[in-house]
């Protein structure tokens, strides 16, 4: 009976534990799917030691025949959960590690696993381990011994492996969970020898891993706030970025001027003006892609403002057969103002043309800006300064926004072409 409640309270503990693994959002925790992965592991090995416990002593074939897959489940899930254990070791504390060092470790884990399960099974054949006799009775031989070694020289490895690396654990909270871990196993290692007919190591797995969780979750959460902090700050990079003091002034100016020349030009000015503010405005609290359509008319209010600037100094051309898509808020228009102010106007006669297309291909949607410009060195878009922070932008909001990315080729004197490739999958 007190198996039957340890495990019992195991597997309710792993509902626990899949329930703080549901309820915090997949983004705040890098480790969702692994995290899923042990529990249901430790689930299904309480699940095979309970089972075990209610079928023992039963009469009938059928007992003997699911009493042995549940035995041998037993030792497998608990094989495969002390792995998983050191695996999520390695990940948390060796992410700072060469690949040599982790790979190694890796390669450790995985040749104790190897020898764990080769042995299981050479037992089904031979009885090393254990047999199960005509009244459907679980007796353990004498290489039970061997498999309580590999099992312990596994938790030891994993204890060796958190007194090496502890330093490299960044949180305090991950290094003191790893270590209530560490001493609830270890203690309930050593009751299951004490009191061999007892599940102690099922009901401390349990306990100890929700208590991770709990642990990691508050880590995940202060990552999740710190995140939010930096996209907070990265959206107000973002208006500041692109409405430029210069640019408001120019245009301003140019109203200025046409109220007096031409009024009816000054009213559009004016209309595209204000379109132009409103999608910089609008953009601060844009979560989702927007229709590209949008996009694309906050676009022509920039150019619009522009041309009347410039003149026929600065040609548009739109090759645009297929609008029926969303793209990130801001991510076409500042690079389109890259390619009028850096490209077009840094010739030497100031002269020239943007061309904005879109191509629909099977997997993905292109938006490419291209223009005759100037170009440039695209090496220095790699470093990190407030120069380049529009195009740093406009990649983060269409990586986390649409998992698009943006590809820019330049040529020096020959001009430049900027390519968002926007992956048909993220529009389902």
């Amino acid at each position: 009976m007190t198996n039957i409640i340890l495990q019992t309270v195991s597997m309710v503990l792993c509902l626990v534990g899949v329930f703080q693994v549901i309820v915090v959002p997949k983004s705040w925790n890098t480790n969702y799917k692994n995290n899923l992965r042990f529990l249901t592991v430790l689930f299904f090995y309480s699940v095979s030691v309970l089972t075990s416990l209610l079928l023992s002593g039963k009469e009938g074939d059928a007992v003997h025949i699911v009493l042995s897959v549940s035995v041998f489940l037993e030792f497998l899930f608990a094989y495969i959960m002390t792995a998983h254990i050191i695996s999520w070791l390695l990940v948390r504390i060796l992410n700072d590690e060469t690949y040599r060092q982790v790979r190694i470790n890796r390669i450790i884990t995985l040749v104790i696993l190897g020898v764990q399960t080769t042995l299981l099974i050479v037992s089904q054949f031979t009885d090393f381990y254990y047999t199960i006799d005509s009244a459907n009775i679980y007796h353990r031989q004498s290489g039970i011994v061997v498999h309580i070694a590999l099992w312990a020289a596994e938790y030891f490895y994993a204890i060796y492996l958190l007194v090496r690396y502890h330093s490299q654990i960044k949180r305090r909270s991950s290094l003191i969970s790893f270590s209530l871990f560490a001493l609830f196993f270890g203690v309930a290692l050593i009751m299951q020898l004490l009191f061999p007919g007892i599940y102690f190591v099922t009901l401390a797995s349990s306990f100890s891993v929700v208590v991770l969780f709990a642990f990691v979750a508050s880590d995940n959460a202060q990552e999740y706030h710190l995140k939010e902090r930096e996209i907070e700050k990265l959206r107000v990079n973002v208006m500041l970025s692109q409405i430029q003091p210069h640019f408001l002034y120019n245009s301003l100016t140019t109203i200025k001027h046409l109220c007096r020349v031409d009024p009816a030009k000054a009213e559009k000015a004016v209309t595209d003006f204000s379109v132009y503010i409103r999608g910089n405005m609008d953009s601060l609290t844009a979560e989702k892609p927007i229709r590209f359509i949008d996009e694309l008319d906050h676009t022509r209010a920039y150019l619009s403002m522009e041309k009347l600037r410039f003149g026929d100094d600065l040609d548009i051309d739109e090759q645009i057969p297929f609008t029926d898509f969303k793209i990130p808020s801001l991510t076409l228009q500042p690079l389109v103002e890259n390619a009028v102010r850096h490209g077009i106007r840094r010739t030497e006669d100031g002269t020239g043309t943007v061309t904005i297309i879109t191509e629909d291909h099977p997997d993905h949607i292109e938006v490419i800006v291209r223009d005759d410009g100037r170009g440039f060195d695209t090496g220095i878009l790699d470093i990190d300064d407030d120069n380049h922070l529009g195009i740093r932008n406009v990649r983060y909001r269409l990586e986390h926004m649409s998992g698009a990315k943006l590809t820019v080729r330049s040529v020096i004197d020959e001009g430049t072409e900027a390519v968002i490739s926007i992956p048909k999958t993220e529009m389902v």
